[in-house]
Parts: C-alpha cells; structure tokens; sequence
C-alpha cells in the first residue's frame, strides 16, 4: 500500500512543489514591502494571490490525480494491477488528501504572515483577522469540494488541460443557475437573503454535495473503459476534438496556401481557450441582462443592492472578464507549443515545409491574436457593466462596492505579460499545464524582483494599483522589452526545438535576470 501510495504522490510532487514554493513566496512577499509606502497595495496583492494560487494549485492537484494516467498513458497498468478498483480510489483519494493538507500549511502560513504585517497598517488590521478565519475554516471545506468535484470532472472528459481550466471556471455556471432562479423568486414577489452568515445551510449542503460527488467519483472509475488515444500522450475526448472544428474548413477553399492552413491548425489547436471565451461571454450577458432587461427598474430600485440579485450578477461579472483579461491570454499562451505534444504531433508539425521562422510566426499570431481581441473585449464590458451599475437606478449601492465597481482604465500591459511568459514555457514545457504552472512561478518571480529591486533598494515611491494596475508602472518602457525578451527566447527554443537540452536555460536565465534587474534599479 504504501510503495503505491508513494508512487501516487511522487506524480503529483512537481505541482505541489511548485505551487507550495508559490504559496509561501507570496506570504514572504509583503515582508520585503513593509517600509514601502504602498505596502497597503502589496498586502491586498499577496492576499488575493495567496487565495488565487490556493484555489489553482487545489483544484490542479485535483484534477491531476486522474489526468496523468490519461495524459501519460498509464491507465490500462493502473487498472492491471492485482487489486480491486475500490482499493485503488482509495489510495489514490488517499494520497490527494495528504498533498492538500500540506498545501493547506503552505497556505496557512502565509495568511497568517499577512495578518502579521498587516498590523502595521490601521485599515486592514481590522479586515484581517476576519480573512485569517476565513481562510482557516475556508480551506479544508475548499479542499473537501475540490477533492470530490475535480477529479470527476476528470474522468468524464478524460483529458487534464479542458478539465482544469472548466472546472476553475465552473462556478460561472453555479452563479448562472442561482441567478435565473433568483429572479423568478424576485418576480414572484419571494425575498430571500442570499447572504447565510450563522445559517448551516450552506454548510450542510456543501457535505452533501461532497459526498454524493465522491460517490459518483468512485461508480465511475468503477466502470472506466480504456479508451485508445489519439497518436499521441493524451486520451481525448471525441466531442472536444469535434467542437471547436465548425467553421475552418469551410472559410478555406481547398485552393487556399499553406499558410493559411497552417493558420486553421493552429487555431483548431486553441480550442479550450474558444469555448472558455464563449462560456465567459455568454456568463456576462446573463449577469447583464438579468440586472438591465429582466429586471423592471422598481424592482431594482426596491432590492437596492445588498442581499438582492446585483449581488449575484456583480460576482459573476467580476469571474467572466477576470478570465477574459487574465486567464484567455495564458491559455492561448500555454497552449501554443504545447499542445502539439500533447496530441503527439509535433514530430509532424516540425517537418512542414515551411521555415522555422514562419511556422512561428503564424503561431504567435494564432495565439495572440484572440488574447488581444478577449482583453479588448473584457475591457467594453468592464465599461459597459460598470456603467449600467453606477447608474441612478443603482440607490442600493454603497461606497465600499461603488469604489471597487467605479469607471476605472484596464491594464492591457499585465495580459500581454502574462501571454509572454505562458508562450515562452510552453515552448520547453511537456505540456500545457506544466507550461501554465512554470508561467506562474515566473510571473511572480519577476514581480518579486521587481519589488526588491525598485522599492528596497532605491525606495522609490511609484503609485500601484493592488490588482487590476499590478506592473502598470512604467508601461511601455519596462514590459516591453521584458515581453520581447521571453519571445525571443520562445523562438530560440523552438528552433533548436529537435536539439533542445537542459543547457538551452541558463543563458536564458541569467538574461532574465539581468533585463528584469536593471530595469527594476535603473
């Protein structure tokens, strides 16, 4: 039992590494900001990252507790061996649940470094005593619904990358649901308080749910097939192959070159990053509708805002074009190079007759094409939304959320970093989820150098907005070339892509390190 519980565990190590390292950087982030006059900034960044990367790292731990066996395919040794099935979902439950617990310290440790330096900052140490218990009693109810939910997902799908980036994403879908159920109930002239502070409802329900859910989990390893992949590491689904696959071959008539082909292949290849585009606008035509069509205005105006529907749609607003502007662009990003040895054919992609420089270029394009046009179209809808809520219809809205919804410029500088950063892994990385959690540690190292760099060295007083502005500072003249640099880079590994090696890095690492540094002192 414990050689296999060893084994499971040992799969998973890289990522909880990575993801653990991320964890208690952030929590000794704001160590290193508390002489800084915008420690306050720093301190509401390395809270919302610690819960970030803690709701990332559980749920990709999670979801790779069956994605390996399909992306590696191991399933059909896994199912071989001389034990019951029943034993194996065990073990394998096992040995997640240990993982997460250790995550949980990580996670602990740095909130409660957080609340520490915190104290020195009379506006927060009030709210943070309250994030602190959130986060102790929080977490293990987080890890008890992401250990049951994820790795079901997982197993219908049979693929890691799709089922990783629906599943942080599916509570657009809860929000969805809850809302148009609510607006019945509003309309039926029903009040229900959809805050339940000292209520068990939620609570209960989340057990209920957790186990129902883990009993699902178990009936379907029960009965899991093995299926033959498709020429390559990972077993995929027929549906996801099919459904992005609508519209490419009948833009391109069969004379069209093979660049344009090339162009089709590339974009049939973002396909998860399409459909979470999709299900992101749809969400935020839900939330908008709800508030500015379904709703006649003296409803509106007699819900107010607290403990009505707005409250709903705002927080599904808030998830639909923080994954246009964030998320769409390390999607697109990881999925660039990545992808193709996922499915097992970038042997094929690499013997095209086309130079190494075009081939490319026309995947640079691919992905940043539709990453650029999903943070223009986030940033409308940021400005349309907000707008409509900041409205006089809105009477209910007090100060605090009118201050975090109020007009505001969105930073187009962050995406377009965080694509650089999610091109360049992916053009190393064994996949698109290594590629996303190499990016991750890689953007928060270079905000780390950053903040050392300019603020404790020169102690130089810049204005930061704590998430939306994170590096607007100074714009063009310090991303661009840190984001020129990183695609430098991804060309120089693709093109030595056939005699790529280990010694490829350091070169690179050394000039990230000295581009970033200079430009953070200079």
């Amino acid at each position: 039992m414990f050689v296999r519980l060893w084994k499971e565990m040992r799969q998973l190590g890289p990522t909880f590494l990575v993801v653990n390292l991320i964890l208690l950087a952030l929590g000794l982030f704001s160590h290193f900001t508390i002489e800084n006059p915008n420690h306050e900034a720093y301190l509401l960044f390395s809270t919302w990252g610690l819960w970030v990367v803690f709701v990332i790292g559980v749920s990709l731990l999670s979801v790779l507790l069956y994605g390996n066996e399909f992306s590696f395919n191991t399933l059909d040794f896994l199912l071989a061996q001389g034990i019951s099935r029943k034993r194996i979902w065990t073990e394998k439950i096992l040995a997640l649940w240990i993982l997460l617990t250790a995550t949980y310290v990580s996670f602990s440790i740095g909130i409660v470094i957080i609340d520490y330096r915190a104290g020195f900052v009379p506006r927060l140490s009030a709210n943070m005593d309250e994030l602190v218990w959130a986060g102790f009693i929080g977490g293990p109810l987080l890890i008890f619904a992401v250990s049951a939910a994820a790795p079901l997902l997982a197993l219908y799908l049979r693929q890691t990358h799709t089922a990783f980036w629906l599943f942080v994403f599916s509570p657009a879908l809860i929000y969805i649901g809850a809302l148009v159920i609510y607006v019945f109930l509003v309309i039926l002239g029903l009040r229900i308080s959809i805050e339940f502070t000292h209520f068990p409802g939620p609570l209960i329900l989340v057990f209920l749910s957790g186990f129902a859910l883990f009993r699902w989990s178990f009936r379907r390893f029960e009965r899991l097939e093995i299926r033959p992949g498709i020429s390559g590491s990972e077993t995929i689904s027929k549906e996801w192959v099919i459904l992005p696959k609508v519209s490419m071959d009948i833009l391109l008539p069969n004379s069209a070159g093979s660049s344009p082909r090339l162009f089709a292949k590339e974009m049939r290849l973002q396909r998860v990053g399409f459909v979470l585009a999709t299900l992101m606008v749809f969400a935020w035509g839900v939330s908008y509708a709800m508030v500015k069509v379904v709703l006649p205005d003296a409803i509106w105006e007699e819900s107010g805002f607290i403990n009505s529907i707005p409250e709903l749609a705002i927080v599904l607003k808030v998830i639909s074009v923080n994954a246009l502007l964030f998320a769409l662009p390390m999607i697109f990003g990881c999925d660039a190079f990545a992808q193709e040895r996922n499915l097992g054919v970038e042997p094929w992609a690499l013997s095209q007759p086309k130079s190494r420089l075009s081939q490319w270029s026309i995947k640079f394009e691919a992905a940043m094409i539709p990453a650029l046009v999903g943070a223009i179209v986030a940033t409308i809808m940021s400005d349309t939304w907000n707008h409509m809520v900041l409205s006089p219809q809105a009477t209910g809205l007090d100060d605090g959320l009118r201050a975090v919804m109020g007009p505001h410029e969105w930073n187009l500088w962050t995406p377009l970093l965080l694509f650089s950063i999610c091109f360049y892994t992916s053009s190393f990385a064994r996949g698109s989820i290594q590629a996303f959690l190499y990016a991750l540690g890689i953007f928060v190292a270079t905000v780390y150098m950053v903040t050392v760099g300019r603020y404790s060295l020169h102690s130089i007083d810049i204005p930061l907005r704590a998430i939306e502005g994170l590096l607007d500072y100074p714009g063009f003249g310090f991303l661009f070339p840190v984001c020129l640099l990183f695609l430098l880079f991804s060309y120089s590994n693709f093109r030595a892509r056939q005699d790529f090696t280990s010694s490829h890095f350091v070169p690179q690492v050394v000039a990230w390190i000295a581009v970033v540094g200079c430009l953070s002192i200079a």
